[in-house]
Order: structure tokens, then sequence, then C-alpha cells
């Protein structure tokens, strides 16, 4: 106790473990997919339906031949 009084401390702590591991794995589990699609000269893209934009992921450019760089798809309506 100080001349003005009790002192009052604070301490909050997360464990953060759980959400570590689950972007690890998460993280893991990408690089996995990206070899196996290498691997099987397969690609895959991703779709943003509300505003129809279209993601190559790299595979997908080697396939087709174009860099991603000069290359732009917009989906036909």
């Amino acid at each position: 106790m100080s001349a003005a009084g009790p002192t009052l401390q604070v301490i909050v702590a997360n464990d953060v473990t759980r959400q570590k591991r689950a972007e690890f794995e998460i993280r893991e589990s990408e690089a996995r997919l990206e070899e196996a699609t290498r691997i099987a000269e397969m690609g895959t893209y991703k779709v943003y339906w509300d505003t129809e934009a279209v993601r190559w992921l790299p595979q997908m450019y080697a396939i087709h031949g174009v860099l991603a760089d000069t290359f732009s798809y917009t989906p036909e309506k």
C-alpha cells in the first residue's frame, strides 16, 4: 500500500496456442494442395460472386501459357 492508497494491477492473458496451431495447419494444407495441383498439372481458381472477379492461382497461368501480369479474365454475362 502506498501513501495514496492501495495499488491495483490488472493482468490479462490469452492462450493463443489453438489459434496458432490452426493457422499453421491451414498454411500446411494450402502448401500441399498447391504441390498436388502442380504435380498433377491441374489449376485452380476462385470466383468472387459479389464482384464477378475471378482469381487464377499460379498453376492456371502456366497451364494456359499466359503471364499473370498480362492476362485478365472477365466472365461473360
